[in-house]
């Protein structure tokens, strides 16, 4: 599962792009959409809410097959989440989100979030 997970934890906030809290979903999609078979830890279980009100933001990609936004949204529901979508495929935030150079609107997206919450 290289690259599966974007995640910067800065002390009261997370940021994330190719997120999932269900990995079970996660390699079922893997096994349909790319034919691999991926062994979880034994343990590995779904997050649900999260211990503390941590301010998340997660890019989501509207063609990413692995990690849906739906998954965000379903996340969000029991937790302080921010969702970016965009038009890209799974980890393609920084190229897509960019308006001069790359990455600089995916940035300046991380930045806004980071003053709001207030880290």
């Amino acid at each position: 599962m290289k690259r599966m997970l974007f995640l910067i934890l800065f002390g009261i906030s997370t940021l994330a792009e190719g997120f999932y809290h269900d990995p079970k979903k996660v390699v079922d999609r893997i096994k349909v959409n790319k034919g691999k078979e991926i062994l979880l830890p034994q343990g590995a279980k779904r997050i649900g809410k999260l211990k503390h009100k941590t301010p998340t933001l997660i890019f989501c990609a509207r063609e990413d097959k692995t990690t849906k936004t739906e998954d965000s949204l379903a996340f969000s529901k029991r937790n302080q989440v921010t969702i970016i979508e965009f038009d890209g495929g799974h980890l393609e935030g920084m190229n897509v989100l960019k308006k001069n150079e790359y990455g600089d609107e995916y940035l300046k997206t991380i930045i806004g979030f980071l003053d709001k919450n207030g880290v």
